[in-house]
């Protein structure tokens, strides 16, 4: 996972970054059922899905698609690491 800082105000800038931050934006990507589906993810707004160039989809995928069951896996997925600490 890439994980980007937009905030110039964050006390981690340009370092490791606090996944519990609102301002965080992580580029993540999960197979499932054979396809690759990738998005940028921000706590505070959602997923945006993306292309393979990782440019945003002009038009997002709708709830009951495929790539929202691989960004809830990644979610789920996300959500045991943490609750390992």
């Amino acid at each position: 996972m890439t994980m980007i800082c937009s905030s110039l105000t964050c006390s981690n800038y340009a370092s490791d970054y606090c996944k519990k931050c609102s301002h965080a934006n992580y580029i993540q990507e999960q197979e499932l059922d054979g396809k690759v589906y990738r998005w940028e993810f921000n706590p505070m707004f959602g997923p945006l899905f993306l292309r393979k160039d990782y440019e945003p989809m002009k038009r997002q995928p709708i709830p009951k698609s495929k790539a929202w069951d691989a960004f809830e896996l990644y979610m789920e997925c996300d959500k045991n690491e943490q609750s390992l600490y």
